[in-house]
This record gives C-alpha cells, sequence and structure tokens, in this order.
C-alpha cells in the first residue's frame, strides 16, 4: 500500500527530471527537483587530487562517482552548485516522507546486497558506493551508501575531526544522519544554489 501510494506521488512530477554538463570537464550528470531543492541524480565524479575511484568494472561505473575526504568534498562541487548542509540534508528526507522511509524512496531499484534495493521513486538514486577509511579499509560494495554533508561536528572531546554526513544501509527503510571522521573517503551529491529572492 506504502508503495502504491510513492508511486502515485512520483507520477506527479515528471518534469522535474533534467541534466545539467560540468564546465570543468564536460561531464553530464541527470538531476531532479525534490521539494524547493534540485539534486544531482548522480554521485558526483569529478577528479580532485584526493578523490578516489571505486575499484570495480569501468563497465558499471556510471553515476557511482569517485570518493572524496571532506576536505575535498566541500571545494568539489561545480559553480551554482554546493555540498548540501546537514540541514539541507534533513529538508530532503522531510520532503520524500521522513527519515523512517527515506531510505527505501532514494536507494536505487538496483545493486544493494540481499534484497535491500530501494523504491527510488524520486529519481535520487542513492547506490551503495560505501566508503574508505583513513587505514585504507574499504567497505563492500552494495552494502551502505554515505554521502558527506558540509556541516562540521565541533566537540572538544574529541581529537578527531568529524562531520556530518547521509548514511542509507541495504538492511533498513531509514536515513540516519551521523558523524564519520573527515579524513575518510566518501560519496558526494551536489545541491543547486539558490537564486536569492529578489
Amino acid at each position: 500500500m506504502l508503495q502504491s501510494f510513492f508511486h502515485r506521488i512520483s507520477r506527479l512530477f515528471p518534469s522535474n527530471r533534467s541534466f545539467f554538463i560540468d564546465a570543468r570537464d564536460g561531464q553530464k550528470y541527470r538531476t531532479v527537483k525534490i521539494g524547493e531543492q534540485e539534486w544531482m541524480a548522480e554521485n558526483l565524479n569529478f577528479r580532485t587530487d584526493h578523490s578516489k575511484s571505486f575499484s570495480m568494472d569501468p563497465k558499471n561505473r556510471a553515476g557511482y562517482g569517485r570518493l572524496y575526504t571532506w576536505a575535498d568534498a566541500v571545494e568539489a562541487c561545480p559553480e551554482g552548485w554546493h555540498m548540501p548542509s546537514e540541514e539541507e540534508y534533513k529538508e530532503l528526507l522531510e520532503d520524500v516522507g521522513g527519515v523512517a522511509v527515506a531510505g527505501k524512496v532514494l536507494k536505487s531499484r538496483q545493486g544493494w546486497l540481499e534484497k535491500g534495493n530501494g523504491w527510488n521513486f524520486f529519481s535520487f538514486k542513492a547506490l551503495p558506493l560505501g566508503r574508505v577509511d583513513d587505514d585504507g579499509h574499504q567497505e563492500p560494495f552494495g552494502i551502505v551508501a554515505n554521502f558527506w554533508t558540509s556541516t562540521a561536528f565541533e566537540s572538544a572531546a574529541y581529537n578527531t575531526e568529524y562531520a556530518y554526513r547521509l548514511s542509507l544501509t541495504y538492511r533498513r527503510d531509514n536515513a540516519v544522519i551521523d558523524i564519520v571522521e573527515k579524513n575518510a573517503l566518501m560519496s558526494v551529491r551536489c545541491v543547486r544554489d539558490k537564486v536569492p529572492a529578489k
């Protein structure tokens, strides 16, 4: 019943899908309007000095993009776009029905382990690329999608620097915003800058 409801909702917005070409390298990205925000519907794939390409067959990499440290990620989005803040991700989760169902409706329809695929109702197509820790450990493909936010976590209680991320996993239908070390490598989704009201 819930799936049928979201199918009806998603079909109301067929014109909200578009494309953007990054002038820096000519790469073309699908985009989608969700609520008042316009998102890249693919992971950022712009090469930076410290980004990493996931170790998989190049023929299967379309849309998976590259992995970035937080410091690299905050500068990686093209002009007119930016890495979303924690609050902007919270707005996205609210727009797609709330935290409890956000994972299910944002995850891609294939690529996740153990029937953990999503419904992709809003064409966001979150892909389970995982992350690479600073010690080089790489999460297996198909388990989790991690997206950096631009919001740093400030606390004198920690020696390591942290930032907030959005996390979707194959085992759960919900979405989680928590913290992770800034030197980890994770995916980036860019959101379009809002034009100030005149």
